[in-house]
């Protein structure tokens, strides 16, 4: 049997382009596994997620504003102040939201996307978490972040433009 380059060459370049990059399988396919963690919040990066060392985590069932945003940076100035630095627990649920995974974390016992809620600087995003803060938002609504912050896209549709009571 003779030995041809050319053909292993065009095979292997065949196989490479048929294949999608490690990297593009990674982003697509990756599962996480659910688990609880335990760690030190090195960064807030929005109101609504927190690094832990070098794992990224969303809050589940909750959307907060950017910064930039009316009331974002008082969500990120009160995330700032009860969970930077402090050790959390999050139990993360498996699933993602981009780069990180979701989860609902605590603080002493006290879970972070309920504190965000109920200071009003957070709404309940009901397909991140099955309308689990509802009734802490409920309370919350005298803060008037309803009338400032219109829920992402993501989280399904935003009860106060489909209610036939709601304001314009």
């Amino acid at each position: 049997m003779r030995f041809r380059p050319l053909s292993l060459i065009a095979a292997v370049t065949a196989l490479a382009l048929a294949s999608p990059p490690a990297a593009a399988t990674a982003q697509t396919d990756r599962a996480f596994t659910p688990r609880t963690v335990t760690g030190t919040v090195t960064q807030i990066r929005h109101a609504d997620e927190l690094t832990l060392g070098t794992l990224h985590i969303r809050l589940e069932g909750i959307a907060a504003p950017r910064l930039g945003k009316p009331l974002g940076a008082e969500a990120v100035f009160h995330m700032n102040g009860i969970a930077f630095r402090k050790r959390v627990v999050c139990r993360l649920t498996g699933g993602r939201f981009g780069d990180a995974e979701v989860g609902t974390c605590r603080v002493n016992g006290k879970d972070l996307a309920r504190s965000l809620i109920r200071a009003g600087l957070a709404r309940s995003c009901p397909r991140l978490g099955l309308r689990r803060y509802g009734f802490y938002e409920n309370a919350a609504r005298n803060t008037g972040i309803a009338q400032v912050f219109s829920l992402p896209a993501y989280c399904g549709a935003d009860p106060r433009r489909t209610h036939p009571n709601a304001a314009p």
